[in-house]
């Protein structure tokens, strides 16, 4: 073979550049088979993800001028049974995108879609003893898988992991999935935190070292609600959650921000003062997917147009008239409360404090005023 012949062969035999983040400038570029790629996406309903469903809508997404679709991947169809995996969903998106020339975002629904654990598989959610729910002040356990059980994680990571091995055998060269957001609008509800006994001793204990320090070295940069309240403690640089934050539901919420962040980043949910370190390796996941910050969904998309549908595909009673409203309140809860994990997962931001439990509240009733309509 001559030489020319063995560099093509070599060429075609490596692995192509993942999608990956680029800073030019002052801006972030999406790179994509090297080149900026600028994502002209549309999002999904919560459950319009299912292939067979979606196939009808594919040219009415190229009509809209879309190059990319943001889809959710289901966790209870991914893995019906313990350790059995399905991936029919994710190839028959691959194979319609591929199909219709768009590329995905892929939405991991795992433990945690707008608060709630209704993507959990059946027998996560039917074993709360193997799988502990998040609690309210009363005891009750809630729908909400609890960030402080060990098992919750593990058995969530397992499933992505295999997800992104998926992709890696699929996908690795074609790059039809340029980005994968890990979790979705992670929260407590109606509550600020979660009040298991687990949860309780953590919130007594002392605030872990590295927010500490990450606080102290980016004082000038944090977001202006955590500034505030750090600082109106006087900026200390040890003590419990309440000695470095204050009393009230913004601290619970910074509380809950930490150890939501260090789950979703893979880091340990047990302890108080887990390394950052696992939240980086997390993110140089071995699939070949982008290394860096996870991106949030909003930088991912352009104005997206959205396809409602139910789990069942039923229309309700008066759908016509009230679904614009259901749009317009019915996002998540926790819209401003955004947990983020910058600079290896030490910094938490997000919108905080009574006016944000306030806004929360309000919000919650317009869009019980609105069910309550759809269901006459």
């Amino acid at each position: 073979m001559s030489g020319a012949a063995l560099a093509l062969a070599a060429l075609a035999a490596a692995p192509a550049e993942a999608p990956h983040l680029r800073r030019a400038g002052t801006a972030t570029q999406l790179v994509v088979d090297g080149a900026p790629f600028l994502v002209l996406g549309g999002e999904l309903g919560n459950s319009s993800g299912e292939p067979a469903y979606l196939k009808q809508f594919w040219p009415k997404l190229q009509e809209l001028g879309l190059n990319t679709v943001i889809a959710p991947v289901y966790w209870d169809q991914l893995e019906p049974a313990p350790g059995r995996f399905d991936f029919a969903q994710v190839d028959g998106l691959l194979a319609d995108a591929r199909a219709n020339r768009m590329r995905l975002v892929l939405l991991w629904f795992g433990s945690w879609k707008n608060s709630m654990s209704c993507y959990a598989p059946a027998w996560v959610k039917n074993d709360p003893r193997a799988f502990p729910r998040a609690q309210d002040s009363s005891g009750r356990g809630l729908e909400i898988l609890s960030p402080f059980a060990d098992a919750n994680r593990d058995a969530d990571a397992r499933a992505f992991a295999e997800l992104m091995r998926h992709l890696r055998a699929q996908d690795g060269r074609a790059h039809t999935v340029v980005m994968v957001q890990v979790e979705n609008e992670v929260g407590m509800i109606p509550e600020p935190r979660d009040r298991s006994a687990a949860a309780d001793a953590l919130y007594a204990g002392p605030v872990p070292p590295e927010l500490v320090a990450y606080l102290a070295d980016h004082a000038e940069a944090l977001a202006p609600e955590l500034s505030s309240l750090w600082s109106a403690r006087g900026r200390p640089r040890a003590g419990r959650w309440e000695e470095v934050f204050g009393p009230g539901p913004a601290t619970a919420e910074v509380f809950m921000a930490w150890h939501f962040a260090l789950r979703a980043g893979g880091g340990g949910g047990g302890q108080g003062g887990v390394s950052a370190a696992p939240v980086r390796e997390r993110r140089a996941h071995p699939a070949g997917l982008p290394a860096g910050p996870v991106p949030e969904r909003r930088t991912a998309a352009a104005p997206a147009r959205r396809v409602a549908r139910g789990r069942a595909g039923r229309r309700l009673p008066r759908a016509r008239r009230v679904l614009p409203e259901l749009r317009r309140v019915g996002g998540p809860l926790h819209a401003r409360w955004q947990p983020a994990v910058r600079a290896g997962g030490a910094a938490v931001a997000g919108r905080r404090g009574e006016r944000a439990l306030r806004f929360r509240r309000a919000r919650r009733d317009r869009l019980r005023s609105v069910r309550d309509r759809v269901d006459e």
